[in-house]
């Protein structure tokens, strides 16, 4: 297997009988999974910087990097020069990422440097991701990123028009151009109030073209890339480009192109009347999608309307949203939220969104909808329905979902209440703290934020949900906390003063923040860490490698996911360890945004629910490609084991989020997951 080959190498200078745990590798994945929080972790991690085997020399600088300290910067620079390319890129990567929480052009030059004149492609390219996520402070530094690129793409475009040149190194010609590309796409996405010079623009137009006559995966992802960049900058791709586009072999790249006709081309245009007839759902839901998010015009609900009779749900859910902002379009939400009362598990969806559609164009007609819906077996439906009432503000239908079974019903309804009525409802609010739904925490403790009687309750219910002692409950303590110091005094302040030494930095951070408020006098955060989760060891990553995980739907159909231990060690651990235990078994996808992710795992079905403690993130230079499997974050490593699906490229979530793997086998079961869609279980299979 490719791990085993690659842990021979990092151990051939272990003892035959040596306990893995204390093997070179996993010493540096510990140091590494610490954050380097102490002196002998960063020496352990430059140490490996150095070592004679190469994987133990990858493994260091990515760690190096994924620590974002630009004060490492130093130990990383040198490691551009290291006699293997792989550690190269790697390192050319891990100057970016040392510098993703600074601004400044530091590194620009070496990382130019190794974009010219490193023969590897590997590198190149890296080198030319990097140098577009660099943090330039003025134009002038962003001009001069981008004439840097601009200089390396034409060059290596230029060799695609000597055919030798092209048939002998095809390969290695895309892997760098691709590198150079994505640069500048990065560097428009993040820069997008600077506009590219004329001869970027027409390079660009170039490499949209490139290689549209096959569906080459990597030229297609040039092309991709190439009109993303062009969209990022807020410059305008002519309707002959365009039309071009929508000819291409790749649906990627059509999606892309739809998007911008969508936000940019009249109603009545050719180019929107040919992508809404495209055969992929996801270009038409993309066109559909730019068109909702304009200021209605004049046919624009013609053309919205016509997205009702898509055979793709994702695309019909979208049109009966959009219709919300068209006039005349009650009779047909009304006509949809019929269906309301006979809908199940498997199609409250429909009818769900018309409730809501229906309720900012017509509340009267809605409110009859709305009154069957707050009764509805399927808790979703009840949520749309709080949803609703708080668009229209129906308090009388709040009050009953605000004590809702179903925690994510009362935590929508309490959030419409309190702004509705304000401390009105404090007898609901006061319930729901007795919750350890952190989500409805989170409302009950905003809606008592502004009451006056009701400090005591809320350190009573931080006490106790703290006692949990899990770091996943970190921001609905938080809230607890701020609504505390917003209705506190002095006379709380040795019950605040005890979450100085909590167990969250950001927990005892904020209590001394609260203290300072209310006394003047600054408190010293004290945080007393938990015991750190067990690290994997080389046995256990070697036996992720040799498996796939097919997540088995509830209502049919397998997902079959290869993981990446090697790059994700902690996570791809947890998830197969929470695969073990049934953890995952009858849990939902909750979060589901066509054209973008499907989102799981949650105990609670939402963002707030999920296994502690929090896990590192574990960034690498993969891409956000579709069928990659992400972890879930609310910030810098946060990852609770709630998993994410893309079902798109989304490259903007490069370098955030870490990927555990990647489906390999039914993305089209995938592509038909819709909110709340049921895990069955989670089986862990021999590779085959």
């Amino acid at each position: 297997m490719r791990f085993r080959l690659l842990l021979v190498l990092a151990l051939v200078t272990v003892a035959c009988h040596q306990d893995p745990l204390d093997s070179p590798l996993n010493q540096l994945m510990q140091a590494e999974d610490r954050r380097g929080f102490s002196e002998t972790d960063i020496s352990t991690l430059r140490d490996g910087s150095m070592a004679g085997e190469v994987f133990m020399r990858r493994a260091a600088t990515r760690a190096l990097g994924r620590l974002e300290r630009a004060e490492l910067l130093p130990d990383i620079l040198p490691l551009l020069e290291d006699v293997d390319p792989s550690v190269r890129a790697t390192a050319a990567t891990a100057v970016a990422q040392a510098l993703s929480q600074s601004p400044g052009i530091a590194g620009f030059e070496a990382l130019r440097i190794s974009m010219t004149t490193d023969p590897a492609t590997s590198v190149a390219g890296a080198a030319a991701v990097s140098i577009g996520r660099l943090g330039y402070a003025d134009a002038g530094a962003v001009q001069g990123a981008e004439a840097a690129l601009r200089a390396i793409a034409q060059q290596e475009l230029a060799r695609f028009g000597n055919s030798d040149v092209a048939r002998q190194e095809e390969t290695p010609r895309i892997e760098r151009l691709l590198g150079v590309v994505r640069g500048l796409e990065t560097l428009f996405r993040l820069h997008n109030d600077q506009t590219p010079r004329p001869a970027t623009l027409d390079l660009l137009a170039d490499l949209a073209a490139l290689g549209r006559d096959d569906d080459d995966a990597g030229s297609a992802r040039v092309r991709f890339l190439a009109v993303s960049a062009i969209a990022d900058a807020g410059a305008e791709l002519p309707d002959e480009l365009l039309f071009a586009l929508q000819r291409d072999p790749h649906v990627g790249v059509r999606r892309r192109a739809a998007g911008v006709i969508g936000s940019t081309r009249d109603y009545g245009s050719l180019l929107v009347a040919r992508a809404l007839q495209d055969s992929e759902a996801r270009v038409r839901y993309a066109l559909l999608e730019a068109l909702s998010r304009r200021a209605p015009e004049r046919g624009a609900c013609s053309r919205l309307l016509a997205g009702l009779r898509d055979e793709a749900t994702g695309v019909r859910l979208l049109t009966i949203d959009a219709l919300a902002r068209c006039d005349g379009a009650s009779v047909t939400l009304d006509r949809i939220a019929s269906n309301i009362e006979g809908a199940g598990e498997a199609d409250w969806h429909e009818p769900a969104h018309a409730l809501l559609a229906l309720a900012a164009t017509d509340a009267a007609t809605a409110r009859s909808h709305a009154e069957a819906a707050i009764h509805h077996p399927v808790w979703q439906m009840r949520m749309y329905a709080a949803r609703a009432a708080t668009a229209s503000g129906w308090i009388e239908l709040l009050r009953p979902l605000a004590a809702d079974r179903h925690a994510n019903v009362a935590a929508a309804a309490i959030a419409g209440l309190s702004a509705g009525t304000g401390s009105a409802g404090d007898d609901l609010y006061l319930a729901a703290l007795a919750s350890d739904d952190g989500q409805l925490l989170m409302a009950a403790a905003a809606a008592l934020a502004n009451g006056a009687q009701s400090v005591e309750h809320l350190l009573a219910a931080l006490d106790r949900v703290s006692a949990h002692e899990r770091e996943t409950l970190r921001d609905p303590r938080r809230a607890l906390l701020e609504a505390i110091g917003s209705l506190g005094s002095t006379n709380n302040a040795e019950a605040v003063g005890v979450y100085l030494r909590d167990f969250d930095p950001v927990i005892a951070t904020t209590a001394a923040d609260i203290l300072e408020r209310w006394t003047g006098e600054r408190q010293q955060p004290r945080p007393q860490l938990l015991p750190p989760s067990p690290f994997p060891s080389a046995e256990e990553l070697e036996e992720i490698d040799a498996i796939h995980a097919v997540v088995r739907m509830r209502s049919g159909g397998e997902i079959v996911m290869l993981l990446h231990p090697l790059e994700a060690p902690s996570n791809a651990a947890r998830f197969v360890r929470l695969a073990r235990q049934g953890y995952l078994d009858g849990l939902t996808f909750h979060r589901v945004v066509a054209n973008f992710v499907i989102q799981g795992g949650s105990p609670g079905a939402n963002e707030y629910a999920g296994d502690g403690p929090f896990t590192r993130d574990e960034i690498t230079s993969r891409s956000h490609l579709r069928g990659t499997v992400g972890i879930s974050t609310r910030g810098r490593d946060t990852g609770d084991a709630q998993i994410f699906v893309n079902l798109v490229d989304n490259v903007r979530l490069d370098f955030n989020y870490t990927i555990i793997g990647e489906v390999i086998e039914g993305m089209d079961v995938v592509d038909g997951i819709l909110e709340g869609a049921l895990i069955d279980t989670v089986l862990l299979e021999p590779a085959h």
